[in-house]
């Protein structure tokens, strides 16, 4: 949102007859939030030929604070559907060079280690499973943002007894492979603007857990999903095992958030505005 207040104000001041199409993108679904954007962003909006956010609520947040003044659109975040699709090879090589018993069951976690992202709840729920009988591992893979907080899981871990249990992956280039060889993905977060890891666990046809956050809530339709409070480690859990017993895939038609449609709906929107006199009257 700072650049797109840049461009706009650049525009402004030069006179320039350049179209700016801000797009908002924020974790919290409410880039405005804070007092001196919100103060800017009423100077500023009318300077943009169209706001485009990433979700429904990000949408309804905006016009709860600014009005339906000017062109409003939803577009999700989109990424590439086939790099990410199930692939049993690479299933079975990974799960060998890990080291993963032939019944045993993979849970999987992408994202940077920080609060927002949940892994304690996803440990939590763990600790059910094992106490339950079930062979199962975690991995987490993703940066640590936070080292705070990674100290914090690790404790917790220790704690549960569970570090048998835990494989820290770290930043990882085969993100499609590590799908591929999971059994369930896990995705507790606290918040997600439109979160692309979760269309390509989608994509991957493996069953998905995750928390019933707004971000998540057009995704919860797709079959083999399930959204629920993770902060309930025992629900958190029961989700997950209703997985487990069967290991099943998912195909899932996910042409709606592929690179080229979200693409395409881009140029859709700036072929409109350029086709207006001065952004504002249509042409005849």
């Amino acid at each position: 949102m700072i650049p797109a207040a840049y461009a706009r104000a650049v525009a402004s001041l030069s006179g320039a007859s350049i179209p700016v199409v801000s797009v908002l993108h924020s974790a919290t679904n409410d880039d405005y939030s804070n007092p001196a954007l919100r103060a800017s962003e009423y100077l500023l909006r009318f300077a943009a030929a169209a706001v485009v956010t990433v979700t429904d609520t990000a949408r309804d947040n905006y016009r709860m604070r600014f009005g339906s003044a000017g062109r409003i659109e939803t577009i999700p975040n989109g990424t590439q559907i086939d790099r990410f699709r199930f692939n049993p090879a690479e299933r079975h090589r990974l799960r060998h060079a890990l080291k993963v018993g032939e019944k045993q069951i993979v849970l999987l976690q992408v994202g940077r280690v920080a609060r927002v992202k949940g892994q304690v709840s996803s440990v939590l729920a763990l600790q059910r499973l094992v106490s339950g009988g079930h062979d199962v591992v975690l991995w987490f893979a993703g940066l640590t943002e936070t080292d705070e907080y990674r100290q914090e899981v690790v404790e917790k871990i220790a704690k549960l007894k569970l570090e048998h249990h835990v494989l820290w992956l770290g930043s990882r280039s085969d993100v499609p492979s590590l799908l591929s060889a999971a059994d369930v993905y896990l995705m507790p977060s606290l918040r997600e603007a439109h979160s692309v890891a979760m269309i390509e666990a989608l994509a991957s046809s493996v069953p998905v857990v995750a928390s019933d956050i707004d971000a998540f809530a057009k995704l919860s339709r797709f079959e083999g999903v399930r959204c629920i409070p993770v902060s309930d480690s025992a629900s958190y859990a029961a989700a997950i095992e209703s997985f487990i017993k069967y290991q099943p895939r998912f195909e899932r038609d996910l042409s709606a958030f592929s690179v080229k449609r979200v693409a395409e709906r881009y140029f859709d929107l700036f072929k409109q505005i350029l086709m207006r006199d001065d952004f504002g009257t249509d042409r005849a």
